[in-house]
Protein backbone atom coordinates (compact mmCIF):
# COMPACT_ATOMS: atom_id res chain seq x y z
CA UNK A 1 0.00 0.00 0.00
CA UNK A 2 1.42 3.99 -0.47
CA UNK A 3 2.58 5.29 2.17
CA UNK A 4 0.43 8.73 1.45
CA UNK A 5 -2.98 6.89 0.02
CA UNK A 6 -2.44 4.93 3.18
CA UNK A 7 -2.41 7.84 4.94
CA UNK A 8 -5.15 9.64 3.54
CA UNK A 9 -7.80 6.17 3.61
CA UNK A 10 -7.06 5.83 7.42
CA UNK A 11 -8.31 9.83 7.38
CA UNK A 12 -11.62 8.77 5.99
CA UNK A 13 -12.11 5.27 7.79
CA UNK A 14 -15.35 4.95 8.71
CA UNK A 15 -14.77 4.51 12.50
CA UNK A 16 -17.56 6.41 13.43
CA UNK A 17 -15.82 9.74 14.39
CA UNK A 18 -15.11 10.26 11.21
CA UNK A 19 -18.64 12.05 10.05
CA UNK A 20 -18.12 14.62 13.30
CA UNK A 21 -15.76 16.05 11.03
CA UNK A 22 -17.55 16.05 7.81
CA UNK A 23 -20.67 17.51 9.54
CA UNK A 24 -18.34 20.48 9.83
CA UNK A 25 -16.12 20.32 6.96
CA UNK A 26 -17.19 23.63 5.57
CA UNK A 27 -18.36 22.67 2.11
CA UNK A 28 -19.99 24.97 -0.30
CA UNK A 29 -23.87 25.72 0.61
CA UNK A 30 -25.68 25.01 -2.59
CA UNK A 31 -29.23 26.08 -3.72
CA UNK A 32 -31.85 24.76 -0.57
CA UNK A 33 -35.74 24.47 -0.78
CA UNK A 34 -37.02 27.80 -0.24
CA UNK A 35 -39.17 28.90 2.80
CA UNK A 36 -42.58 27.02 2.89
CA UNK A 37 -45.03 30.03 3.91
CA UNK A 38 -48.11 29.18 5.81
CA UNK A 39 -49.11 25.75 4.67
CA UNK A 40 -49.04 22.51 6.53
CA UNK A 41 -46.05 20.76 6.30
CA UNK A 42 -45.84 16.44 6.32
CA UNK A 43 -42.93 16.31 9.10
CA UNK A 44 -40.29 13.90 8.10
CA UNK A 45 -39.07 10.94 10.43
CA UNK A 46 -36.25 10.47 11.66
CA UNK A 47 -33.29 9.55 8.94
CA UNK A 48 -29.84 8.63 9.26
CA UNK A 49 -27.17 11.48 7.90
CA UNK A 50 -24.59 9.74 6.50
CA UNK A 51 -26.81 6.78 4.83
CA UNK A 52 -24.06 4.29 2.88
CA UNK A 53 -24.43 2.96 -0.65
CA UNK A 54 -25.52 -1.03 -0.04
CA UNK A 55 -23.81 -3.53 -2.89
CA UNK A 56 -25.83 -2.76 -5.41
CA UNK A 57 -25.93 0.53 -5.21
CA UNK A 58 -22.23 0.59 -5.29
CA UNK A 59 -22.22 -1.38 -8.72
CA UNK A 60 -24.33 0.42 -10.04
CA UNK A 61 -22.70 4.13 -8.77
CA UNK A 62 -18.96 2.56 -10.15
CA UNK A 63 -20.51 1.77 -13.14
CA UNK A 64 -21.96 5.08 -13.92
CA UNK A 65 -19.17 7.61 -12.38
CA UNK A 66 -16.47 5.69 -14.99
CA UNK A 67 -18.71 5.22 -17.46
CA UNK A 68 -18.00 1.70 -17.75
CA UNK A 69 -19.78 -0.49 -20.75
CA UNK A 70 -20.73 -2.74 -18.56
CA UNK A 71 -20.82 -3.63 -14.79
CA UNK A 72 -17.45 -4.78 -12.86
CA UNK A 73 -19.42 -6.76 -10.71
CA UNK A 74 -16.83 -6.61 -7.56
CA UNK A 75 -19.42 -6.33 -5.02
CA UNK A 76 -20.68 -10.19 -5.38
CA UNK A 77 -16.89 -10.23 -3.43
CA UNK A 78 -17.77 -8.38 -1.07
CA UNK A 79 -18.74 -9.53 2.42
CA UNK A 80 -22.53 -9.60 2.65
CA UNK A 81 -24.77 -6.99 3.70
CA UNK A 82 -27.72 -7.05 5.61
CA UNK A 83 -29.84 -4.46 7.10
CA UNK A 84 -32.33 -6.52 8.82
CA UNK A 85 -35.11 -4.86 7.30
CA UNK A 86 -37.64 -5.79 5.13
CA UNK A 87 -36.04 -4.27 2.21
CA UNK A 88 -32.07 -3.65 1.39
CA UNK A 89 -32.53 0.33 0.92
CA UNK A 90 -31.77 1.30 4.56
CA UNK A 91 -28.35 2.46 4.09
CA UNK A 92 -28.22 3.73 7.57
CA UNK A 93 -28.16 0.35 9.18
CA UNK A 94 -24.58 -0.24 7.35
CA UNK A 95 -21.43 0.77 8.27
CA UNK A 96 -17.97 -0.38 7.07
CA UNK A 97 -15.65 -2.49 9.12
CA UNK A 98 -11.80 -3.71 8.09
CA UNK A 99 -13.43 -6.52 5.84
CA UNK A 100 -15.18 -4.50 4.05
CA UNK A 101 -12.81 -2.18 3.98
CA UNK A 102 -10.35 -3.79 2.18
CA UNK A 103 -13.09 -5.15 0.04
CA UNK A 104 -13.72 -1.26 -1.03
CA UNK A 105 -9.63 -0.56 -0.98
CA UNK A 106 -9.36 -3.99 -3.25
CA UNK A 107 -11.83 -2.52 -5.74
CA UNK A 108 -11.08 1.04 -5.69
CA UNK A 109 -6.96 0.15 -7.26
CA UNK A 110 -8.56 -2.16 -10.04
CA UNK A 111 -11.17 0.53 -11.22
CA UNK A 112 -8.86 2.84 -11.47
CA UNK A 113 -6.35 0.59 -13.33
CA UNK A 114 -9.19 0.13 -15.72
CA UNK A 115 -10.65 3.64 -15.71
CA UNK A 116 -7.05 4.89 -16.25
CA UNK A 117 -5.39 1.74 -18.91
CA UNK A 118 -4.48 4.33 -21.82
CA UNK A 119 -6.04 7.63 -23.16
CA UNK A 120 -8.79 5.90 -24.43
CA UNK A 121 -10.00 4.64 -21.41
CA UNK A 122 -9.32 8.34 -19.29
CA UNK A 123 -11.09 10.24 -22.13
CA UNK A 124 -14.23 6.96 -21.77
CA UNK A 125 -13.81 7.99 -18.11
CA UNK A 126 -14.04 11.86 -18.49
CA UNK A 127 -16.81 11.52 -21.20
CA UNK A 128 -15.32 13.23 -23.92
CA UNK A 129 -12.14 15.13 -24.11
CA UNK A 130 -9.92 14.78 -20.90
CA UNK A 131 -9.72 18.34 -18.92
CA UNK A 132 -6.41 20.36 -19.29
CA UNK A 133 -4.62 20.45 -16.31
CA UNK A 134 -4.27 17.62 -13.79
CA UNK A 135 -6.47 20.19 -11.46
CA UNK A 136 -9.33 20.96 -13.56
CA UNK A 137 -9.09 16.51 -13.93
CA UNK A 138 -9.52 15.88 -10.19
CA UNK A 139 -12.35 19.07 -9.91
CA UNK A 140 -14.68 17.12 -12.31
CA UNK A 141 -13.95 13.79 -10.90
CA UNK A 142 -14.55 14.65 -7.12
CA UNK A 143 -17.64 16.55 -8.41
CA UNK A 144 -19.06 13.44 -9.56
CA UNK A 145 -17.50 11.28 -7.45
CA UNK A 146 -19.01 13.12 -4.49
CA UNK A 147 -22.25 13.86 -6.46
CA UNK A 148 -21.91 18.12 -4.99
CA UNK A 149 -19.39 20.67 -5.73
CA UNK A 150 -16.03 19.90 -3.80
CA UNK A 151 -14.44 22.57 -1.75
CA UNK A 152 -11.12 24.40 -3.09
CA UNK A 153 -9.73 22.22 0.02
CA UNK A 154 -10.47 18.96 -1.21
CA UNK A 155 -8.97 19.83 -4.44
CA UNK A 156 -6.06 20.89 -3.14
CA UNK A 157 -5.01 18.18 -1.21
CA UNK A 158 -6.40 15.56 -4.26
CA UNK A 159 -4.24 17.40 -6.79
CA UNK A 160 -1.06 17.24 -4.30
CA UNK A 161 -1.77 13.49 -3.95
CA UNK A 162 -1.72 12.65 -7.62
CA UNK A 163 1.07 14.99 -7.79
CA UNK A 164 3.14 12.51 -6.18
CA UNK A 165 1.80 9.87 -8.94
CA UNK A 166 5.98 9.91 -10.09
CA UNK A 167 7.07 8.98 -7.19
CA UNK A 168 4.62 6.59 -6.10
CA UNK A 169 4.18 5.08 -9.35
CA UNK A 170 7.07 5.70 -11.39
CA UNK A 171 5.84 3.43 -14.14
CA UNK A 172 2.96 4.58 -15.17
CA UNK A 173 2.61 7.04 -17.70
CA UNK A 174 2.60 10.69 -15.98
CA UNK A 175 -0.19 11.18 -18.05
CA UNK A 176 -2.26 8.64 -16.19
CA UNK A 177 -0.68 8.43 -13.02
CA UNK A 178 -2.21 11.40 -11.27
CA UNK A 179 -5.78 10.17 -12.56
CA UNK A 180 -5.07 6.80 -11.02
CA UNK A 181 -4.26 7.90 -7.76
CA UNK A 182 -7.20 10.37 -7.18
CA UNK A 183 -9.60 7.63 -8.56
CA UNK A 184 -8.48 5.63 -5.93
CA UNK A 185 -8.71 7.55 -3.11
CA UNK A 186 -12.19 8.95 -4.21
CA UNK A 187 -13.42 5.71 -4.90
CA UNK A 188 -12.41 4.99 -1.14
CA UNK A 189 -13.88 8.50 0.30
CA UNK A 190 -16.41 8.38 2.64
CA UNK A 191 -17.91 10.99 0.63
CA UNK A 192 -18.55 8.87 -2.37
CA UNK A 193 -19.55 5.39 -0.24
CA UNK A 194 -21.72 7.41 1.74
CA UNK A 195 -24.59 10.07 0.65
CA UNK A 196 -23.93 12.56 3.46
CA UNK A 197 -26.20 15.65 4.08
CA UNK A 198 -24.54 18.27 5.68
CA UNK A 199 -27.27 20.89 5.38
CA UNK A 200 -28.05 22.71 8.85
CA UNK A 201 -30.56 25.30 8.07
CA UNK A 202 -33.31 25.26 10.29
CA UNK A 203 -36.49 26.04 8.51
CA UNK A 204 -40.42 25.95 10.07
CA UNK A 205 -38.81 23.02 12.57
CA UNK A 206 -37.13 21.23 9.41
CA UNK A 207 -33.74 21.01 7.85
CA UNK A 208 -35.02 21.67 3.89
CA UNK A 209 -31.98 19.35 1.71
CA UNK A 210 -29.72 20.95 -0.39
CA UNK A 211 -30.17 21.22 -4.41
CA UNK A 212 -27.16 18.44 -4.25
CA UNK A 213 -28.44 16.57 -1.52
CA UNK A 214 -32.20 16.43 -3.04
CA UNK A 215 -30.27 14.97 -6.36
CA UNK A 216 -29.22 12.13 -4.76
CA UNK A 217 -31.78 11.17 -2.88
CA UNK A 218 -34.43 11.35 -5.65
CA UNK A 219 -31.37 9.13 -7.72
CA UNK A 220 -31.23 6.63 -5.29
CA UNK A 221 -34.71 5.99 -4.32
CA UNK A 222 -35.59 6.05 -8.36
CA UNK A 223 -32.15 4.03 -9.92
CA UNK A 224 -30.24 3.26 -6.96
CA UNK A 225 -27.34 5.22 -8.56
CA UNK A 226 -25.80 8.46 -9.00
CA UNK A 227 -27.69 11.83 -10.62
CA UNK A 228 -27.17 11.81 -14.36
CA UNK A 229 -26.17 15.18 -16.01
CA UNK A 230 -30.04 15.86 -16.51
CA UNK A 231 -30.48 15.93 -12.33
CA UNK A 232 -26.93 17.56 -11.66
CA UNK A 233 -27.79 20.12 -13.94
CA UNK A 234 -31.42 20.79 -12.72
CA UNK A 235 -29.29 20.95 -8.76
CA UNK A 236 -27.01 23.64 -9.91
CA UNK A 237 -29.87 25.17 -11.69
CA UNK A 238 -31.84 25.50 -9.00
CA UNK A 239 -34.78 23.84 -10.51
CA UNK A 240 -35.20 21.27 -7.13
CA UNK A 241 -36.25 24.31 -5.31
CA UNK A 242 -39.43 23.95 -6.20
CA UNK A 243 -42.05 20.80 -5.43
CA UNK A 244 -42.71 20.88 -9.30
CA UNK A 245 -39.14 20.81 -10.28
CA UNK A 246 -38.69 17.67 -7.86
CA UNK A 247 -41.59 16.24 -9.88
CA UNK A 248 -40.37 17.18 -13.37
CA UNK A 249 -37.19 15.04 -12.20
CA UNK A 250 -39.46 12.28 -10.69
CA UNK A 251 -41.86 11.98 -13.70
CA UNK A 252 -39.01 11.65 -16.25
CA UNK A 253 -36.96 9.53 -14.27
CA UNK A 254 -40.15 7.08 -13.96
CA UNK A 255 -40.10 6.99 -17.65
CA UNK A 256 -36.50 5.44 -17.86
CA UNK A 257 -35.76 1.75 -17.52
CA UNK A 258 -33.63 1.76 -14.42
CA UNK A 259 -37.02 2.98 -12.63
CA UNK A 260 -38.89 -0.22 -13.98
CA UNK A 261 -35.99 -2.35 -12.02
CA UNK A 262 -36.56 -0.34 -9.46
CA UNK A 263 -39.79 -0.89 -8.95
CA UNK A 264 -39.44 -4.81 -10.05
CA UNK A 265 -36.98 -4.96 -6.81
CA UNK A 266 -39.08 -3.40 -4.52
CA UNK A 267 -42.47 -5.74 -5.20
CA UNK A 268 -39.17 -8.98 -5.57
CA UNK A 269 -38.38 -7.69 -1.61
CA UNK A 270 -42.44 -7.24 -0.70
CA UNK A 271 -43.18 -10.33 -1.69
CA UNK A 272 -40.01 -12.62 -1.15
CA UNK A 273 -39.74 -13.71 -4.72
CA UNK A 274 -36.26 -15.07 -3.74
CA UNK A 275 -38.20 -17.73 -1.84
CA UNK A 276 -39.43 -18.98 -5.35
CA UNK A 277 -36.17 -20.52 -6.29
CA UNK A 278 -35.88 -22.39 -3.39
CA UNK A 279 -39.20 -23.99 -4.39
CA UNK A 280 -39.47 -28.43 -5.06
CA UNK A 281 -41.50 -30.54 -5.21
CA UNK A 282 -41.62 -34.44 -5.57
CA UNK A 283 -42.47 -35.05 -9.46
CA UNK A 284 -44.64 -37.91 -8.61
CA UNK A 285 -46.98 -36.15 -6.42
CA UNK A 286 -46.28 -32.83 -8.89
CA UNK A 287 -45.38 -34.27 -12.52
CA UNK A 288 -45.73 -30.26 -13.64
CA UNK A 289 -42.47 -29.12 -11.26
CA UNK A 290 -39.64 -28.85 -12.53
CA UNK A 291 -36.28 -26.56 -11.97
CA UNK A 292 -37.06 -24.31 -14.73
CA UNK A 293 -40.67 -23.80 -13.39
CA UNK A 294 -39.07 -21.53 -11.01
CA UNK A 295 -37.73 -19.15 -13.48
CA UNK A 296 -41.32 -19.47 -15.20
CA UNK A 297 -43.08 -18.47 -11.28
CA UNK A 298 -41.09 -15.90 -10.97
CA UNK A 299 -41.16 -14.38 -14.88
CA UNK A 300 -44.71 -14.50 -14.12
CA UNK A 301 -45.09 -12.28 -11.67
CA UNK A 302 -42.37 -9.48 -12.44
CA UNK A 303 -44.20 -9.78 -15.77
CA UNK A 304 -47.80 -8.69 -14.39
CA UNK A 305 -46.25 -6.68 -11.94
CA UNK A 306 -44.17 -4.56 -14.68
CA UNK A 307 -47.55 -4.48 -16.54
CA UNK A 308 -50.57 -3.44 -14.34
CA UNK A 309 -47.67 -0.63 -13.39
CA UNK A 310 -46.21 0.70 -16.63
CA UNK A 311 -47.93 -0.69 -19.53
CA UNK A 312 -51.65 0.19 -17.76
CA UNK A 313 -50.62 2.49 -15.48
CA UNK A 314 -53.23 1.71 -12.75
CA UNK A 315 -52.79 0.54 -9.05
CA UNK A 316 -52.68 -1.56 -6.33
CA UNK A 317 -56.56 -2.89 -6.50
CA UNK A 318 -55.12 -4.11 -10.14
CA UNK A 319 -52.54 -5.69 -8.63
CA UNK A 320 -54.95 -7.87 -5.84
CA UNK A 321 -57.69 -8.68 -8.25
CA UNK A 322 -56.75 -8.40 -11.84
CA UNK A 323 -58.36 -11.45 -13.78
CA UNK A 324 -55.25 -12.44 -16.23
CA UNK A 325 -52.03 -13.16 -15.51
CA UNK A 326 -48.50 -13.92 -18.03
CA UNK A 327 -47.76 -17.46 -18.27
CA UNK A 328 -45.24 -19.54 -20.35
CA UNK A 329 -45.40 -22.97 -21.14
CA UNK A 330 -44.45 -24.15 -17.79
CA UNK A 331 -46.88 -21.58 -15.79
CA UNK A 332 -49.33 -22.79 -18.06
CA UNK A 333 -49.23 -26.42 -18.10
CA UNK A 334 -49.77 -25.99 -13.84
CA UNK A 335 -52.89 -23.62 -14.56
CA UNK A 336 -53.88 -26.56 -16.79
CA UNK A 337 -54.06 -24.46 -19.80
CA UNK A 338 -52.88 -25.45 -23.29
CA UNK A 339 -52.04 -23.75 -26.20
CA UNK A 340 -48.60 -21.91 -24.59
CA UNK A 341 -45.46 -22.47 -26.06
CA UNK A 342 -42.34 -21.37 -25.19
CA UNK A 343 -40.36 -19.33 -22.38
CA UNK A 344 -42.09 -15.83 -23.14
CA UNK A 345 -44.71 -15.04 -20.33
CA UNK A 346 -48.00 -14.06 -22.37
CA UNK A 347 -50.91 -13.06 -20.99
CA UNK A 348 -53.82 -15.33 -19.94
CA UNK A 349 -57.09 -14.44 -18.83
CA UNK A 350 -59.15 -15.93 -16.23
CA UNK A 351 -62.48 -16.13 -16.92
CA UNK A 352 -63.96 -19.02 -14.12
CA UNK A 353 -63.59 -16.79 -11.42
CA UNK A 354 -61.13 -19.33 -9.87
CA UNK A 355 -58.14 -16.61 -10.27
CA UNK A 356 -57.14 -13.01 -10.16
CA UNK A 357 -54.23 -10.94 -8.42
CA UNK A 358 -51.30 -11.83 -7.31
CA UNK A 359 -52.12 -13.72 -4.66
CA UNK A 360 -53.70 -16.92 -7.02
CA UNK A 361 -50.32 -16.81 -9.11
CA UNK A 362 -48.14 -19.53 -8.16
CA UNK A 363 -44.61 -17.53 -7.04
CA UNK A 364 -46.98 -16.62 -3.58
CA UNK A 365 -49.11 -20.33 -3.63
CA UNK A 366 -46.12 -22.34 -3.87
CA UNK A 367 -43.64 -20.47 -1.27
CA UNK A 368 -46.07 -19.92 1.24
CA UNK A 369 -46.24 -24.01 1.12
CA UNK A 370 -44.75 -27.00 2.15
CA UNK A 371 -43.51 -29.62 -0.33
CA UNK A 372 -46.36 -32.09 0.18
CA UNK A 373 -48.79 -29.58 1.71
CA UNK A 374 -50.27 -26.08 1.58
CA UNK A 375 -49.63 -24.35 4.52
CA UNK A 376 -52.66 -22.03 5.46
CA UNK A 377 -51.10 -20.48 8.37
CA UNK A 378 -48.20 -19.35 6.65
CA UNK A 379 -50.29 -17.80 3.82
CA UNK A 380 -52.46 -16.00 6.49
CA UNK A 381 -49.47 -14.33 7.85
CA UNK A 382 -47.72 -13.45 5.32
CA UNK A 383 -50.82 -11.51 4.31
CA UNK A 384 -51.20 -10.14 7.48
CA UNK A 385 -47.30 -8.84 7.80
CA UNK A 386 -47.07 -7.41 4.40
CA UNK A 387 -50.07 -6.53 3.28
CA UNK A 388 -52.27 -5.84 6.13
CA UNK A 389 -49.77 -4.19 8.58
CA UNK A 390 -51.87 -5.99 10.91
CA UNK A 391 -49.06 -6.01 13.73
CA UNK A 392 -49.32 -9.43 15.43
CA UNK A 393 -46.95 -9.90 17.76
CA UNK A 394 -44.53 -12.52 17.59
CA UNK A 395 -45.12 -15.75 17.65
CA UNK A 396 -44.36 -17.34 21.48
CA UNK A 397 -41.00 -19.41 21.65
CA UNK A 398 -40.94 -23.21 21.47
CA UNK A 399 -44.27 -23.62 19.29
CA UNK A 400 -44.67 -27.02 18.41
CA UNK A 401 -45.58 -27.88 14.68
CA UNK A 402 -48.27 -28.77 13.61
CA UNK A 403 -49.16 -32.66 14.02
CA UNK A 404 -48.60 -34.71 11.16
CA UNK A 405 -51.74 -36.40 9.97
CA UNK A 406 -53.42 -39.57 12.14
CA UNK A 407 -53.84 -42.30 9.60
CA UNK A 408 -56.70 -43.66 11.20
CA UNK A 409 -59.04 -40.70 10.31
CA UNK A 410 -59.15 -38.15 7.04
CA UNK A 411 -58.94 -34.81 7.94
CA UNK A 412 -58.72 -31.77 5.89
CA UNK A 413 -55.29 -29.89 6.13
CA UNK A 414 -58.24 -26.93 8.01
CA UNK A 415 -59.38 -29.44 10.14
CA UNK A 416 -56.19 -30.45 11.65
CA UNK A 417 -55.27 -26.21 11.64
CA UNK A 418 -58.09 -25.53 14.06
CA UNK A 419 -58.13 -28.75 16.23
CA UNK A 420 -54.22 -27.34 16.85
CA UNK A 421 -54.90 -23.18 16.88
CA UNK A 422 -59.02 -22.46 16.45
CA UNK A 423 -61.02 -21.56 18.73
CA UNK A 424 -60.43 -23.20 22.69
CA UNK A 425 -57.09 -23.55 22.11
CA UNK A 426 -53.74 -21.40 22.84
CA UNK A 427 -53.90 -20.02 19.51
CA UNK A 428 -57.13 -18.86 19.50
CA UNK A 429 -56.15 -15.34 19.45
CA UNK A 430 -53.84 -14.63 16.77
CA UNK A 431 -54.70 -17.74 14.93
CA UNK A 432 -58.25 -17.95 14.79
CA UNK A 433 -59.07 -14.27 14.59
CA UNK A 434 -56.25 -12.76 11.99
CA UNK A 435 -53.80 -15.57 10.54
CA UNK A 436 -56.33 -18.91 10.14
CA UNK A 437 -58.89 -17.16 8.08
CA UNK A 438 -57.23 -15.34 5.45
CA UNK A 439 -54.96 -18.66 5.08
CA UNK A 440 -57.90 -20.76 4.21
CA UNK A 441 -58.94 -18.86 1.85
CA UNK A 442 -56.65 -20.20 -0.46
CA UNK A 443 -57.60 -24.04 0.33
CA UNK A 444 -58.75 -24.43 -2.92
CA UNK A 445 -55.07 -24.14 -4.60
CA UNK A 446 -52.30 -26.88 -3.74
CA UNK A 447 -48.93 -26.91 -2.75
CA UNK A 448 -47.84 -25.98 -6.16
CA UNK A 449 -50.58 -23.79 -6.65
CA UNK A 450 -52.98 -25.69 -8.64
CA UNK A 451 -56.69 -25.70 -8.53
CA UNK A 452 -58.07 -28.46 -6.39
CA UNK A 453 -61.49 -29.28 -5.39
CA UNK A 454 -61.11 -31.86 -2.50
CA UNK A 455 -58.53 -32.12 0.08
CA UNK A 456 -58.39 -35.60 1.30
CA UNK A 457 -61.07 -36.61 -0.53
CA UNK A 458 -63.36 -34.44 1.86
CA UNK A 459 -64.77 -30.90 0.72
CA UNK A 460 -62.83 -27.57 1.05
CA UNK A 461 -64.00 -25.14 3.11
CA UNK A 462 -62.17 -21.93 1.96
CA UNK A 463 -64.56 -19.22 3.72
CA UNK A 464 -63.90 -16.84 6.68
CA UNK A 465 -64.20 -13.45 8.13
CA UNK A 466 -61.79 -11.11 8.99
CA UNK A 467 -62.12 -7.62 11.09
CA UNK A 468 -60.53 -5.48 8.11
CA UNK A 469 -61.48 -2.53 10.35
CA UNK A 470 -60.54 -1.90 13.70
CA UNK A 471 -62.49 0.90 14.40
CA UNK A 472 -65.89 -0.20 13.11
CA UNK A 473 -65.35 -3.51 14.97
CA UNK A 474 -67.24 -5.43 12.18
CA UNK A 475 -65.72 -8.27 10.36
CA UNK A 476 -66.02 -8.90 6.20
CA UNK A 477 -67.21 -12.58 5.31
CA UNK A 478 -65.84 -14.35 2.11
CA UNK A 479 -65.41 -17.21 0.54
CA UNK A 480 -62.40 -18.17 -1.70
CA UNK A 481 -58.90 -16.45 -2.45
CA UNK A 482 -60.54 -14.23 -4.96
CA UNK A 483 -63.19 -12.89 -3.32
CA UNK A 484 -60.76 -11.99 -0.28
CA UNK A 485 -58.42 -10.41 -2.23
CA UNK A 486 -61.28 -8.40 -3.74
CA UNK A 487 -61.99 -7.48 -0.18
CA UNK A 488 -58.88 -6.86 0.80
CA UNK A 489 -58.28 -4.61 -2.56
CA UNK A 490 -61.28 -2.59 -0.76
CA UNK A 491 -59.55 -2.06 2.48
CA UNK A 492 -58.12 1.14 3.34
CA UNK A 493 -55.82 -1.39 5.87
CA UNK A 494 -53.99 -3.00 2.88
CA UNK A 495 -53.73 0.57 0.52
CA UNK A 496 -52.37 2.11 3.66
CA UNK A 497 -49.96 -0.96 4.37
CA UNK A 498 -48.72 -0.46 0.86
CA UNK A 499 -47.78 2.74 0.93
CA UNK A 500 -46.14 2.64 4.03
CA UNK A 501 -43.62 0.08 2.75
CA UNK A 502 -43.40 2.39 -0.60
CA UNK A 503 -42.10 5.04 1.99
CA UNK A 504 -39.52 2.62 4.10
CA UNK A 505 -38.35 1.73 0.55
CA UNK A 506 -38.07 4.97 -0.95
CA UNK A 507 -36.86 6.89 1.92
CA UNK A 508 -34.27 3.97 3.43
CA UNK A 509 -35.54 4.14 6.78
CA UNK A 510 -39.05 3.20 8.69
CA UNK A 511 -42.03 5.13 8.45
CA UNK A 512 -41.72 7.95 11.64
CA UNK A 513 -45.22 8.56 13.52
CA UNK A 514 -45.48 12.12 12.17
CA UNK A 515 -45.49 10.61 8.62
CA UNK A 516 -48.93 9.03 9.76
CA UNK A 517 -50.99 11.76 7.87
CA UNK A 518 -49.31 11.80 4.64
CA UNK A 519 -49.52 7.70 4.86
CA UNK A 520 -53.21 8.03 5.55
CA UNK A 521 -53.74 10.77 2.38
CA UNK A 522 -52.11 8.42 0.28
CA UNK A 523 -53.44 4.97 1.39
CA UNK A 524 -57.25 6.83 0.58
CA UNK A 525 -56.14 8.36 -2.69
CA UNK A 526 -54.81 4.76 -3.73
CA UNK A 527 -58.19 3.22 -2.36
CA UNK A 528 -60.53 5.49 -3.37
CA UNK A 529 -59.24 7.21 -6.37
CA UNK A 530 -56.93 3.35 -7.60
CA UNK A 531 -54.20 5.93 -7.97
CA UNK A 532 -51.50 4.81 -10.29
CA UNK A 533 -48.85 3.48 -8.33
CA UNK A 534 -46.04 5.73 -10.09
CA UNK A 535 -48.46 8.45 -8.75
CA UNK A 536 -47.81 7.38 -5.08
CA UNK A 537 -44.72 6.97 -5.98
CA UNK A 538 -44.33 10.43 -7.74
CA UNK A 539 -46.32 12.11 -3.92
CA UNK A 540 -43.79 10.35 -2.11
CA UNK A 541 -40.73 12.17 -3.35
CA UNK A 542 -42.74 15.48 -3.93
CA UNK A 543 -43.31 15.28 -0.31
CA UNK A 544 -42.11 17.84 2.74
CA UNK A 545 -40.66 14.45 4.24
CA UNK A 546 -38.57 13.55 1.33
CA UNK A 547 -37.45 17.10 0.59
CA UNK A 548 -36.22 17.60 4.27
CA UNK A 549 -34.82 15.92 7.23
CA UNK A 550 -35.89 16.47 10.85
CA UNK A 551 -33.62 18.14 13.63
CA UNK A 552 -33.59 15.36 15.53
CA UNK A 553 -31.18 13.01 13.79
CA UNK A 554 -31.45 9.15 13.46
CA UNK A 555 -28.93 7.59 16.10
Amino acid sequence: MRPLLASLLVLSACDGQVFGGLIGSGRPADPALPPRGEVELETPGPSSRVPRLNHAEYENTVTDFLRLPAKPNLASTFVTDSTGSMFDTNGGLLSVDSTSWADYQRAAEQLAVTATQDQAALARTFGGAVPQGLEAQVRELARRAYRRQPTDAEVTALVTLGNRAATLSPTVPAALGGPRLVLEALLQSPHFLYRPELSETVEQGVMPLSAYELANRLSYALWHTMPDDLLFAAAASGDLSTKEGVATQARRMLRDPRAQETVASFHDQLLQLQKVFDVTRNTTLFPEFSTALRQSMAAEQRTFVRHVIFDQRQGLSTLLTAPYTFADANVARVYGRSGVTGSTPLRLEFTDGRRGGLFTQLAFLSTNATSTETDPIHRGTFLNFRILCTGLPPPPNNVPPLPGEDPTMRRTMRDRIESFTGRGTCGEGCHSTFINPIGFAFEHYDALGRWREQDKGLPIDDSGEFLFDFAADTKTRFEGGVALSREIAASQMAHGCYVEHWLEYLYGRPMAASERPLMDRLGTLSRLEDAPVLRLVEELLVSDAFRARPVEEQP
